[in-house]
């Protein structure tokens, strides 16, 4: 377990004791006879409330039937990616703009959905082109604004 003293600081980079008002090395700081130590605090997560777990639940994706394994390889999901993330993130749940991603081709690899920015929009002009078939495309631009499969 690691305790630092609490008069140990950081300036400049380097260990700074506020107590002797000057720079020091760590061996000093462990050495000090007036170190004062206190333990740190262990944040939990948060559970999530009964409004986002059924949210979650009632999850649906127009893109895949198939929810539970990754759209790629085919792996166990370990993530739904919302296809139109940010500010349209909860436009494109309502939608159905959601894929099953394992984590290294949600965020972890290097070809992943967060890394790859050909392999994220071609997923947006997947979603788009499915959601303009199922709906309209005066209700696309409406809800997302930017239309992808004009975008360069």
């Amino acid at each position: 377990m690691n305790n630092y003293c609490i008069n140990l600081k950081k300036r400049k980079g380097k260990p700074f004791c506020k107590l002797l008002n000057t720079e020091i090395r760590l061996s000093e700081c462990f050495s000090c006879k007036n170190a004062q130590y206190k333990e740190r605090k262990i944040y939990k997560l948060k559970k999530q409330t009964t409004r986002h777990k059924k949210a979650d639940s009632s999850r649906f994706s127009i893109i895949t039937n198939d929810l539970e394994h990754c759209i790629i390889c085919g792996r166990k999901k370990e993530a739904l990616h919302e296809v139109f993330y940010g500010a349209y993130r909860h436009v494109s749940i309502k939608y159905g703009m959601i894929i099953p991603l394992c984590l290294n081709h949600h965020t972890q690899g290097k070809f992943s959905v967060h890394n790859d920015r050909e392999l994220d929009l071609y997923y947006k002009r997947l979603a788009e082109t499915i959601f303009i078939s199922k709906y309209s495309y005066e209700l696309y631009m409406k809800e997302f604004i930017i239309d992808y499969l004009k975008k360069d």
